[in-house]
């Protein structure tokens, strides 16, 4: 029972809401964030250890955003599918202590790997693992970009998505020896982008 309303009541501290649209945030107003609406908010204290503790805020662009300190956070894309909310990351890497980063949509499909860059290094497909085959990768109009055997282009192409509107990737998903496609939305990830080169720049500098 314990467990539960503890579970319960990290929910509810985490934020559920899925809008993007709020311009407020629960919490204390702090100067040093990534936008001047950032708050941050103590969470809990479970088993001797904070659970929770994060930093909210507001884009100008209306996009809700959260970062914790360990480097981790997402950038909430408004449509109510948590699946297409940009994940970021920038924790450390347990055996080199090194933080590396990367963005990923489980609705795009697509994970931005920028390791120790401020710039993407690679774009690849999530879900392309047939081996020997490859993929594509299109955004709106433009000519679409071929893949490596690995589902991955090079970071370069990360460019294209900044002001795109729809991503659009075909992949070969083992088992099955045939190519699928799918299209998503890329709102949010230049937010994303941008809330990325922030923690990874400033996170070890930050109070929580």
């Amino acid at each position: 029972m314990k467990f539960l309303i503890c579970a319960i009541a990290l929910v509810v501290l985490a934020g559920c809401s899925t809008s993007g649209t709020s311009s407020s945030v629960g919490g204390e107003s702090i100067s040093d964030g990534w936008q001047e609406n950032e708050v941050k908010s103590a969470g809990m204290i479970y088993g001797g250890r904070p659970i929770g503790v994060r930093r909210s805020g507001v884009t100008p662009s209306g996009l809700s955003y959260t970062y914790h300190p360990d480097g981790s956070g997402s950038v909430d894309t408004g449509t109510g599918n948590l699946m297409g909310n940009w994940a970021v990351d920038c924790t450390r890497d347990r055996m080199t202590d090194r933080r590396e980063c990367h963005i990923r949509s489980l609705e795009a499909k697509l994970l931005v790997e920028f390791g120790q860059s401020n710039t993407p290094q690679r774009v690849c497909i999530i879900g392309h693992n047939f081996p020997g085959r490859t993929g594509a990768i299109r955004v709106d109009s433009n000519s679409l970009v071929n893949t490596g055997t690995s589902g991955c282009v090079a970071g370069s192409f990360a460019q294209q998505m900044v002001a795109a509107n729809r991503v659009t990737v075909r992949y070969v998903e083992w088992p099955y020896d045939y190519p699928r496609d799918h299209s998503a939305l890329l709102r949010g990830y230049p937010e994303a982008a941008e809330l990325l080169r922030f923690i990874r720049g400033n996170i070890d500098n930050l109070a929580f």
